[in-house]
């Protein structure tokens, strides 16, 4: 199942199909008997590219299609993040604890097991598996509503306005990040950068090399953004256990190296996001415009070239003889056998074929190229090509009147060595 449009087909009917395709597999997943947290995690990846999908089409639904949409599948999600942040939190402070120094592994290793404990009542909450059932049939109820979304437009118009407005929100969002240095700032840039990065993947078939590679870089940014959110959900529950813990917690250096390796983060980001946003929003969809348009041109030509390649093989195919019928002239093979002429005398069969050729060609008003014969039948056709009146008898007279006698030199040098 392709995550991208088709240059081929319409932007709604490519929105309806990606749609489908999504919200059938987040269903295979939740209904399937492997592991429970990870066909959650996979159902909620398919939830994220749905909200993706919605918001690049944002500017171009008709109604409330966008708002009720994007909030349907956001409701979605939320029922399935029951024990996805306990998950989260486990997984960071384990990174931590792990070759850590034994104060920062003693207070990372207690934040896992706040985190089991969490996730372990969670998980009894959700022993019935009532908040997946019901999002299956929440799933259900979309899928048989989709046609219900309407599209103001159908061309590379109904996606524009929302890649521009997605890429200039994370523009702003980056550099409010670096101004401000909040730990939410940040959260914010990321929600864009994962959103670009699967616009990237819906747009990929206008220039698979250059949208594959934005696609990676923002992949790396947005999961450079998710591990520095992972670690700020971290600090926030080890300040929050130090201040609340009836024993006393010293989580300060848990802290610290936290914080140290969140600003380490912030400076690849730097970098990576500098790179990915090096140009103004209008810019930017005005380029991607032009490789939209240049793809579907470049995929009609090809269709056109393939379509002439295919007649021109089928002509090539054709027998001989039905090509030599096309063009009209007769094939060497075709012609009379002629028998082989006397050394120094053009043969009967010499006029005879190169009549009948002349007279084909004359006929389609063509001047004929012809053997030289002796007896003047070239020349014959040729008056007769070029339409001249004068006839063949006339030629022959002329050319008989041209031809010094029998005899004509020796009779003249006797004569002019004769004394007077």
């Amino acid at each position: 199942m392709a995550y991208r449009f088709k240059l081929n087909e319409p932007v709604d009917k490519g929105l309806q199909r990606i749609a489908e395709e999504q919200i059938d597999l987040a269903i295979e997943h939740l209904r399937s008997g492997d592991d429970r947290v990870a066909a959650i995690h996979e159902a909620r990846k398919c939830l994220k590219r749905l909200r993706a999908l919605m918001k690049l089409l944002r500017p171009a639904f008709e109604g409330d299609g966008y708002r009720r949409e994007n909030q349907r599948f956001r409701d979605i999600a939320r029922l399935l993040s029951g024990t996805r942040d306990s998950d989260v939190l486990r997984a960071t402070a384990q990174r931590f604890a792990d070759g850590g120094p034994a104060k920062v592994r003693k207070a990372a290793l207690a934040l896992v097991a706040r985190a089991e404990a969490a996730r372990e009542a969670a998980a009894e909450q959700d022993n019935g598996g009532g908040p997946v059932e019901e999002a299956i049939a929440a799933l259900v109820a979309a899928r048989k509503e989709l046609d219900d979304l309407k599209l103001r437009s159908n061309g590379f118009g109904s996606l524009r306005r929302g890649l521009e407005k997605n890429y200039r929100d994370g523009r702003r969002a980056m550099m409010a990040a670096y101004d401000e240095h909040h730990d939410e700032a940040f959260h914010e840039w990321r929600k864009a950068v994962q959103a670009h990065w699967r616009h990237m993947g819906l747009l990929e078939r206008v220039w698979p090399e250059v949208m594959g590679a934005r696609a990676v870089l923002a992949k790396e940014t947005a999961d450079l953004l998710g591990e520095d959110h992972d670690i700020y959900m971290l600090i926030a529950k080890a300040m929050a256990a130090t201040e609340n813990a009836s024993k006393p917690v010293d989580n300060r250096d848990l802290i610290a190296i936290a914080r140290q390796r969140q600003q380490e983060i912030r400076r690849q980001l730097a970098a990576k996001g500098e790179a990915l946003y090096a140009e103004p929003a209008a810019e930017f969809a005005d380029r991607i415009g032009h490789y939209w348009h240049a793809a579907k041109a470049a995929r009609r030509l090809a269709r056109r070239t393939a379509a002439a390649t295919e007649m021109s093989d089928d002509e090539d195919s054709r027998p001989n003889d039905e090509a030599r019928r096309r063009v009209d002239v007769p094939a060497e093979d075709d012609a009379p056998k002629d028998r082989e002429a006397k050394p120094g005398r053009a043969g009967r069969s010499d006029k005879v074929s190169s009549e009948k050729v002349s007279g084909q060609l004359v006929a389609r008003g063509q001047a004929a190229v012809l053997p030289v014969a002796d007896d003047g039948a070239t020349e014959v056709a040729a008056v007769a090509a070029s339409g001249n009146s004068e006839t063949k008898e006339a030629v022959q007279g002329r050319k008989r009147a041209a031809k010094p006698a029998r005899g004509g030199a020796r009779a003249s040098q006797a004569a002019a060595s004769r004394p007077k």
